[in-house]
């Protein structure tokens, strides 16, 4: 599973090439690494990786901000941006289009006999182009 790790620190590479931001979230048992990203360009991109061992659900507060790329993955619902399933190894990816500031929360919903679901939280900002 660690090639996934390589194949989406290279992928970031490659978009920061083409003068396009991005910026990688690892999602682990019980944290989020970073949990705080500054992104300096509307439209960057940021990958979120599962690196734990459990089923996670991963949800980004947009309000009425309008989205026009994510992975295939995820779905626009309620003013939020999810990806309803991400396995160990998986991953979703997102740009963030306008200036502001995106929460995002991740929770375990792991299989029978898990009973404790596991949260964590962080945050995206993003500047303006100005």
């Amino acid at each position: 599973m660690r090639m996934w790790k390589y194949i989406i620190l290279l992928s970031a590479v490659a978009l920061s090439t083409y003068s396009y931001a991005a910026d990688i979230v690892v999602l682990e048992e019980n944290d989020a690494i970073p949990s705080k990203i500054k992104l300096q360009k509307r439209d960057g991109s940021v990958f979120f990786f599962n690196n734990s061992n459990q089923l996670l659900r991963l949800e980004i507060a947009w309000s009425k901000k309008r989205a026009h790329c994510a992975s295939s993955n995820m779905t626009y619902e309620d003013g939020k941006i999810i990806a309803p399933k991400l396995i160990k190894g998986d991953f979703a990816i997102t740009c963030f289009p306008q200036s502001g500031d995106y929460s995002f929360t991740t929770t375990s919903i792991g299989g029978l006999g898990q009973k404790n679901q596991t949260t964590t939280s962080g945050v995206i900002k993003v500047r303006s182009n100005d």
